[in-house]
């Protein structure tokens, strides 16, 4: 399947930053989709580019069938069901078309539902089959997009009972679709594992102190250590680090913390793949010694670049565009040259569930446990009230329980057994 099109992300003059789908002399590919994509998706940088990725594999499929999307919906016809199974068939997969003719998947239309979700599971064709999540979003997005075009073209103009009776069956179709898809369970998540290991996380903490003689850094070990110290004290995804600002570090004797602000597109933000918050805006404490080191960084080493002065992000790059705000290219290669050095993964969201489980325990100890627990880490976390998030990180405190149950269950057999024996 050729190519069509291609993902642009550009800067406007208010310093929003766009994310675009173009063809080869940059100019949108369709009127209709760029609308979409800046009114009806998530406008969080991140987030934004996987969602044009995958809109990008939709608007490339429907073109290699010659079948334009907005005009089939705008005329009312919307699509065959043979048009549609083959699309949902090709949403199974990773990049069919780019699939020679002797792979596994290459004949994938011939397959039915129910021998797809075999497939998803089959080690012969593990590797092509995109992850149950994955197919999800590109229908999701599918039903959106069709939705948003029939919507703008038929709703408000009160659409023929025929317009209006094709596009509900699509739209239950798409729907029953999405919820029919079984999820991916190849790994058996043990509760009890930790997200980092012991061991690993002690040498993390030891080898990036910046006078450690194993730290793996050749220059910027206040730096970094202050990076990788606030997303193990505070739990912050990598955008709400790189985003901290000298405004939001408070300095209280008692109680030192951070701000963490939502500023989507700020206009004092010079980088072109802009960090992002995803969760509401909240206060996070540090320790006292990390406030202290804080602030040695901020008065004695960061001045040392002049283009510093230019903005108020807190940590800048030392290197490439020096004093600039370290990019999150930067931030990556922080826990990459970590995770060398450890001979394990490391990545700033891994320290983001370490904070989850460290959390749990310490909640216990003090006597938090249930509803206030939750709604405690939910602040802490920048949840909404209404998130499930709490759940998942709940997993170990819950396993806990079941095995101290299943214990007693087995210690009150082992007791009849023993005395039948007798």
């Amino acid at each position: 399947m050729d190519n069509f099109g291609k993902i642009t992300v550009s800067r406007s003059s208010n310093g929003k930053t766009d994310i675009t789908i173009v063809d080869d002399f940059h100019i949108p590919v369709c009127f209709y989709l760029t609308r979409f994509m800046d009114s009806k998706i998530s406008q969080v940088l991140n987030t934004k580019k996987t969602y044009a990725n995958h809109l990008l594999f939709i608007y490339r499929y429907f073109q290699s069938k010659h079948i334009d999307i907005p005009c089939r919906v705008i005329g009312g016809k919307f699509f065959t069901t043979k048009e549609y199974g083959d699309f949902r068939r090709y949403c199974y997969f990773k990049n069919v078309g780019s699939l020679k003719e002797s792979s596994n998947t290459s004949s994938f239309q011939q397959f039915n539902d129910k021998q797809l979700d075999k497939m998803m599971f089959s080690s012969t064709v593990a590797d092509d089959v995109a992850a149950s999540s994955t197919t999800k979003i590109r229908l999701s997005l599918f039903k959106n997009y069709v939705e948003d075009l029939y919507n703008k073209h038929h709703f408000t103009a009160k659409a023929d009972s025929d317009v209006q009776y094709k596009f509900d069956i699509l739209s239950r179709e798409i729907k029953s679709d999405i919820k029919g898809i079984k999820d991916q369970n190849e790994k058996t998540v043990d509760p009890f594992d930790s997200e980092i290991p012991f061991e690993i996380y002690e040498s993390l903490k030891e080898c990036i102190e910046p006078d450690c003689a194993s730290n793996p850094f050749s220059s910027s070990q206040l730096r970094n250590y202050l990076i990788v110290t606030i997303a193990m004290e505070c739990g912050l995804r990598r955008g709400a680090i790189a985003k901290l600002k000298l405004e939001d570090v408070v300095d209280a004797w008692d109680n030192p913390r951070l701000r963490i602000t939502r500023t989507p597109n700020d206009p004092a933000d010079s980088r072109k793949n802009k960090p992002s918050q995803k969760t509401k805006a909240h206060v996070s404490s540090i320790s006292k010694r990390t406030m202290k080191i804080l602030k040695k960084y901020i008065e004695d080493v960061r001045p040392c670049n002049d283009a510093s002065e230019k903005h108020d992000f807190i940590f800048v790059s030392g290197k490439d565009n020096v004093g600039e705000p370290l990019s999150l290219r930067g931030y990556d290669y922080i826990f990459e040259t970590l995770s060398k050095h450890l001979g394990f993964n490391i990545t700033a969201h891994m320290l983001r569930h370490k904070w989850n489980e460290e959390f749990g325990v310490a909640a216990e100890n003090i006597g938090i446990t249930g509803e206030r627990k939750g709604d405690i880490r939910k602040n802490a976390m920048g949840w909404a009230e209404d998130s499930q998030m709490d759940a998942i990180y709940n997993a170990p405190e819950l396993a806990r329980g079941a095995q101290e149950i299943q214990q007693e269950m087995q210690r009150d057999q082992f007791k009849r057994d023993s005395s039948d024996e007798k």
